[in-house]
Protein backbone atom coordinates (compact mmCIF):
# COMPACT_ATOMS: atom_id res chain seq x y z
CA UNK A 1 0.00 0.00 0.00
CA UNK A 2 1.47 3.76 -0.78
CA UNK A 3 1.30 5.90 2.31
CA UNK A 4 3.22 8.64 0.63
CA UNK A 5 -0.35 10.17 1.38
CA UNK A 6 -1.90 8.72 3.99
CA UNK A 7 -1.65 11.34 6.34
CA UNK A 8 -5.57 12.43 6.82
CA UNK A 9 -5.80 9.45 9.75
CA UNK A 10 -2.60 11.25 11.56
CA UNK A 11 -3.58 14.55 12.42
CA UNK A 12 -3.94 13.52 16.40
CA UNK A 13 -0.82 12.61 15.84
CA UNK A 14 2.19 15.21 15.34
CA UNK A 15 4.38 14.67 12.36
CA UNK A 16 7.83 14.71 11.63
CA UNK A 17 10.20 14.00 8.89
CA UNK A 18 13.00 12.43 8.68
CA UNK A 19 16.03 11.51 6.08
CA UNK A 20 18.16 8.43 6.93
CA UNK A 21 21.64 8.32 7.55
CA UNK A 22 23.28 5.25 6.87
CA UNK A 23 26.68 3.65 7.38
CA UNK A 24 28.29 0.20 7.53
CA UNK A 25 31.37 -1.86 8.46
CA UNK A 26 32.66 -5.45 7.89
CA UNK A 27 34.33 -5.85 10.33
CA UNK A 28 34.08 -8.70 13.29
CA UNK A 29 30.51 -8.72 11.67
CA UNK A 30 28.32 -6.85 9.24
CA UNK A 31 27.41 -3.61 11.21
CA UNK A 32 24.32 -1.68 9.95
CA UNK A 33 24.32 1.75 11.42
CA UNK A 34 20.85 4.35 10.62
CA UNK A 35 20.81 7.57 12.38
CA UNK A 36 17.13 9.21 11.67
CA UNK A 37 17.31 12.95 11.53
CA UNK A 38 14.74 15.22 11.66
CA UNK A 39 14.77 17.33 8.38
CA UNK A 40 14.49 20.48 10.39
CA UNK A 41 16.83 20.07 12.77
CA UNK A 42 19.35 19.06 9.96
CA UNK A 43 20.76 22.75 9.90
CA UNK A 44 20.87 22.61 13.50
CA UNK A 45 23.57 19.82 13.73
CA UNK A 46 25.29 20.50 10.71
CA UNK A 47 26.19 24.12 12.21
CA UNK A 48 26.91 22.14 15.81
CA UNK A 49 29.37 19.63 13.72
CA UNK A 50 31.20 22.69 12.09
CA UNK A 51 31.67 24.49 15.19
CA UNK A 52 33.06 21.12 16.38
CA UNK A 53 35.40 21.59 13.65
CA UNK A 54 36.30 25.22 14.46
CA UNK A 55 37.10 24.08 17.87
CA UNK A 56 39.17 21.08 17.37
CA UNK A 57 40.94 22.60 14.57
CA UNK A 58 40.19 19.73 12.26
CA UNK A 59 38.97 21.20 8.92
CA UNK A 60 39.47 17.78 7.07
CA UNK A 61 37.26 14.84 5.85
CA UNK A 62 36.88 12.60 8.58
CA UNK A 63 37.20 8.72 8.47
CA UNK A 64 37.45 7.03 12.03
CA UNK A 65 39.53 4.04 10.38
CA UNK A 66 42.73 7.04 9.88
CA UNK A 67 42.85 7.33 14.28
CA UNK A 68 45.34 4.36 14.09
CA UNK A 69 47.15 2.77 16.99
CA UNK A 70 50.13 5.45 16.91
CA UNK A 71 48.01 8.18 16.16
CA UNK A 72 47.92 10.73 19.75
CA UNK A 73 44.77 11.22 21.62
CA UNK A 74 45.73 15.22 21.12
CA UNK A 75 45.58 14.75 17.46
CA UNK A 76 43.19 17.27 15.45
CA UNK A 77 40.89 14.18 14.53
CA UNK A 78 40.62 12.86 17.82
CA UNK A 79 38.98 16.10 19.30
CA UNK A 80 36.40 16.43 16.37
CA UNK A 81 35.79 12.78 17.29
CA UNK A 82 35.25 13.04 21.03
CA UNK A 83 33.34 16.52 20.12
CA UNK A 84 30.64 14.65 18.03
CA UNK A 85 30.59 11.69 20.68
CA UNK A 86 29.16 14.30 23.09
CA UNK A 87 26.72 15.63 20.05
CA UNK A 88 25.66 12.66 19.39
CA UNK A 89 24.53 11.73 23.41
CA UNK A 90 22.79 15.44 22.93
CA UNK A 91 20.59 15.00 19.84
CA UNK A 92 19.35 11.55 21.09
CA UNK A 93 17.61 12.87 24.23
CA UNK A 94 14.20 12.48 23.55
CA UNK A 95 12.83 14.33 26.62
CA UNK A 96 13.74 16.02 29.82
CA UNK A 97 17.16 17.31 27.78
CA UNK A 98 19.80 17.86 29.68
CA UNK A 99 23.10 17.73 27.77
CA UNK A 100 26.03 19.43 27.87
CA UNK A 101 29.02 19.41 24.67
CA UNK A 102 32.93 19.81 25.75
CA UNK A 103 34.30 21.76 23.17
CA UNK A 104 37.68 21.47 24.71
CA UNK A 105 39.57 24.36 26.77
CA UNK A 106 37.24 24.22 29.64
CA UNK A 107 34.89 25.74 26.86
CA UNK A 108 31.53 24.13 27.67
CA UNK A 109 28.17 24.57 26.88
CA UNK A 110 24.96 23.43 28.07
CA UNK A 111 22.29 22.43 25.98
CA UNK A 112 17.86 21.39 26.68
CA UNK A 113 16.36 22.17 23.30
CA UNK A 114 15.29 18.83 21.94
CA UNK A 115 16.54 17.52 18.49
CA UNK A 116 15.01 14.31 18.54
CA UNK A 117 17.70 12.13 15.98
CA UNK A 118 17.45 8.67 16.76
CA UNK A 119 19.99 5.56 15.91
CA UNK A 120 19.97 2.14 15.57
CA UNK A 121 22.59 0.05 14.72
CA UNK A 122 22.05 -3.96 14.31
CA UNK A 123 24.90 -6.52 13.70
CA UNK A 124 24.89 -9.58 11.46
CA UNK A 125 27.69 -11.82 13.01
CA UNK A 126 29.17 -13.89 10.24
CA UNK A 127 28.74 -17.36 9.04
CA UNK A 128 30.99 -19.55 11.31
CA UNK A 129 31.76 -21.79 8.24
CA UNK A 130 32.02 -18.89 5.75
CA UNK A 131 32.78 -15.88 7.82
CA UNK A 132 31.41 -13.61 4.84
CA UNK A 133 27.94 -12.38 3.36
CA UNK A 134 26.54 -12.59 -0.06
CA UNK A 135 24.45 -10.27 -1.45
CA UNK A 136 21.08 -11.92 -0.22
CA UNK A 137 21.93 -11.63 3.18
CA UNK A 138 23.44 -8.38 3.09
CA UNK A 139 20.25 -7.29 1.99
CA UNK A 140 18.40 -9.12 4.00
CA UNK A 141 20.03 -7.42 7.51
CA UNK A 142 19.80 -4.12 5.73
CA UNK A 143 15.98 -4.44 5.27
CA UNK A 144 15.85 -6.10 8.90
CA UNK A 145 17.55 -3.27 10.65
CA UNK A 146 16.15 -0.82 9.04
CA UNK A 147 12.21 -2.29 9.35
CA UNK A 148 13.15 -3.25 13.28
CA UNK A 149 14.30 0.09 13.88
CA UNK A 150 11.49 2.21 12.31
CA UNK A 151 9.25 -0.36 14.43
CA UNK A 152 10.78 0.00 17.68
CA UNK A 153 12.05 3.91 18.28
CA UNK A 154 8.45 5.16 16.30
CA UNK A 155 5.97 3.07 17.76
CA UNK A 156 3.75 5.60 19.26
CA UNK A 157 4.59 7.88 16.34
CA UNK A 158 3.78 8.94 12.97
CA UNK A 159 7.18 9.68 11.48
CA UNK A 160 7.38 10.53 7.60
CA UNK A 161 10.80 8.96 5.79
CA UNK A 162 11.87 10.81 2.99
CA UNK A 163 15.85 9.84 1.54
CA UNK A 164 17.75 7.24 2.71
CA UNK A 165 21.86 8.20 2.13
CA UNK A 166 24.29 5.36 1.93
CA UNK A 167 27.93 4.91 1.57
CA UNK A 168 28.37 3.73 -1.59
CA UNK A 169 29.35 5.14 -4.85
CA UNK A 170 25.85 4.53 -7.35
CA UNK A 171 28.35 1.91 -9.42
CA UNK A 172 29.27 -0.27 -5.96
CA UNK A 173 25.48 -0.10 -4.85
CA UNK A 174 23.97 -1.34 -8.44
CA UNK A 175 26.56 -3.53 -8.01
CA UNK A 176 25.86 -5.28 -4.88
CA UNK A 177 22.01 -4.10 -3.83
CA UNK A 178 19.04 -3.75 -5.83
CA UNK A 179 18.60 -0.38 -4.29
CA UNK A 180 14.64 0.35 -5.77
CA UNK A 181 13.91 -3.18 -4.60
CA UNK A 182 15.20 -3.33 -1.47
CA UNK A 183 13.37 0.04 -0.30
CA UNK A 184 9.92 -1.16 -1.84
CA UNK A 185 10.55 -4.26 -0.13
CA UNK A 186 10.55 -2.22 3.05
CA UNK A 187 8.01 0.25 2.62
CA UNK A 188 5.57 -3.08 1.94
CA UNK A 189 6.16 -4.12 5.41
CA UNK A 190 5.97 -1.15 7.02
CA UNK A 191 3.12 -1.04 10.18
CA UNK A 192 0.91 1.52 8.93
CA UNK A 193 1.93 4.23 10.97
CA UNK A 194 4.83 4.80 9.33
CA UNK A 195 4.46 7.15 6.22
CA UNK A 196 6.75 8.18 3.86
CA UNK A 197 7.37 10.57 0.90
CA UNK A 198 6.78 10.12 -2.82
CA UNK A 199 10.34 10.98 -3.76
CA UNK A 200 11.67 9.00 -1.07
CA UNK A 201 14.56 6.87 -1.80
CA UNK A 202 17.76 5.63 -1.47
CA UNK A 203 20.63 7.79 -2.33
CA UNK A 204 24.28 7.25 -2.65
CA UNK A 205 27.62 9.09 -0.96
CA UNK A 206 30.34 7.56 -1.26
CA UNK A 207 33.58 8.03 0.83
CA UNK A 208 35.49 9.45 -1.11
CA UNK A 209 33.20 11.59 -2.23
CA UNK A 210 33.32 13.34 1.02
CA UNK A 211 33.53 16.82 1.28
CA UNK A 212 32.76 19.98 4.04
CA UNK A 213 30.68 22.10 1.98
CA UNK A 214 27.23 20.03 2.14
CA UNK A 215 25.23 18.72 5.26
CA UNK A 216 24.44 15.27 3.81
CA UNK A 217 28.23 14.82 3.06
CA UNK A 218 29.27 15.90 7.15
CA UNK A 219 26.70 13.91 8.05
CA UNK A 220 27.87 10.56 6.22
CA UNK A 221 31.06 11.44 8.07
CA UNK A 222 29.22 11.54 11.23
CA UNK A 223 27.69 7.84 11.27
CA UNK A 224 31.13 7.02 9.65
CA UNK A 225 32.34 7.90 13.13
CA UNK A 226 29.43 6.33 15.29
CA UNK A 227 29.84 3.03 13.87
CA UNK A 228 33.06 3.05 14.47
CA UNK A 229 32.97 4.90 17.76
CA UNK A 230 30.41 2.04 18.93
CA UNK A 231 32.31 -0.97 17.90
CA UNK A 232 35.63 0.45 19.39
CA UNK A 233 33.35 0.55 22.59
CA UNK A 234 31.63 -3.02 22.74
CA UNK A 235 34.96 -4.48 22.03
CA UNK A 236 36.14 -2.34 24.41
CA UNK A 237 39.60 -1.80 21.91
CA UNK A 238 41.79 -0.30 24.37
CA UNK A 239 44.35 -0.86 22.21
CA UNK A 240 43.53 2.15 19.84
CA UNK A 241 44.01 4.66 22.89
CA UNK A 242 43.40 7.51 20.83
CA UNK A 243 39.89 6.19 19.92
CA UNK A 244 38.64 4.76 23.12
CA UNK A 245 39.70 8.09 24.52
CA UNK A 246 37.31 9.81 21.88
CA UNK A 247 34.43 7.44 22.22
CA UNK A 248 34.47 6.19 25.76
CA UNK A 249 31.82 8.53 26.63
CA UNK A 250 29.29 6.63 24.31
CA UNK A 251 30.06 3.91 26.95
CA UNK A 252 26.81 5.47 28.96
CA UNK A 253 24.52 4.59 25.74
CA UNK A 254 25.81 0.84 25.63
CA UNK A 255 26.06 0.50 29.95
CA UNK A 256 22.13 1.56 30.08
CA UNK A 257 20.28 -0.92 32.38
CA UNK A 258 17.17 -1.68 30.28
CA UNK A 259 15.54 -4.89 32.46
CA UNK A 260 13.99 -1.62 34.53
CA UNK A 261 11.06 -0.84 32.28
CA UNK A 262 9.93 2.31 34.78
CA UNK A 263 13.67 3.49 34.90
CA UNK A 264 14.17 3.11 30.99
CA UNK A 265 10.91 5.02 29.72
CA UNK A 266 12.29 7.94 32.68
CA UNK A 267 15.34 7.81 30.58
CA UNK A 268 16.23 10.91 28.65
CA UNK A 269 16.85 8.45 25.77
CA UNK A 270 13.80 6.14 25.46
CA UNK A 271 12.99 5.53 22.21
CA UNK A 272 16.51 7.01 21.02
CA UNK A 273 18.53 4.23 20.61
CA UNK A 274 18.29 0.28 19.95
CA UNK A 275 21.44 -2.01 19.52
CA UNK A 276 21.06 -5.35 18.64
CA UNK A 277 22.87 -8.60 16.44
CA UNK A 278 21.58 -11.90 15.07
CA UNK A 279 23.12 -14.78 13.42
CA UNK A 280 21.77 -17.82 10.79
CA UNK A 281 21.85 -21.22 12.41
CA UNK A 282 20.14 -23.97 10.89
CA UNK A 283 18.52 -21.41 8.28
CA UNK A 284 16.85 -19.60 10.94
CA UNK A 285 17.29 -16.07 12.44
CA UNK A 286 18.70 -16.20 16.50
CA UNK A 287 18.38 -12.50 17.83
CA UNK A 288 20.55 -12.06 20.97
CA UNK A 289 21.08 -8.82 23.43
CA UNK A 290 24.62 -6.74 22.21
CA UNK A 291 27.11 -7.59 24.39
CA UNK A 292 30.76 -6.13 25.53
CA UNK A 293 33.26 -8.39 24.59
CA UNK A 294 35.28 -8.03 27.82
CA UNK A 295 32.82 -7.90 30.48
CA UNK A 296 30.18 -9.69 28.98
CA UNK A 297 27.50 -6.78 30.34
CA UNK A 298 24.30 -7.28 28.07
CA UNK A 299 22.15 -4.87 26.67
CA UNK A 300 18.52 -6.21 25.80
CA UNK A 301 16.86 -3.42 23.50
CA UNK A 302 15.45 -5.42 20.84
CA UNK A 303 12.47 -7.33 20.99
CA UNK A 304 12.32 -10.38 18.42
CA UNK A 305 9.55 -9.22 16.72
CA UNK A 306 10.79 -5.93 16.26
CA UNK A 307 12.96 -7.04 14.22
CA UNK A 308 11.25 -9.42 11.74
Amino acid sequence: MDQSNNYSNKNSQEQIEYDVFYDECKEDGYWHCFLFVPKDKIEDIHQLIIKARQYSSFNDTIHYKNITAKTKKYAHNVQFVRILIDILLYILQQQKVDACIHWGKHKIDKYENKIGAKLTIFRKIYDRVTRSENQKTIEATFRMGLKGALHYLFQDEHPIINNIYVDYSDENFNNQFRASNMWEKVKGELRDNISYTHQSEIKCISKNKYNLDSAESQFMQFVDVIVGAFRTCINKNVDFKARYYATKSMLQLIKKEYTNKARMENSRYFKGYIFSEAYLEDDKWVFRPMKIKSEQEQIDIFQDDDLR
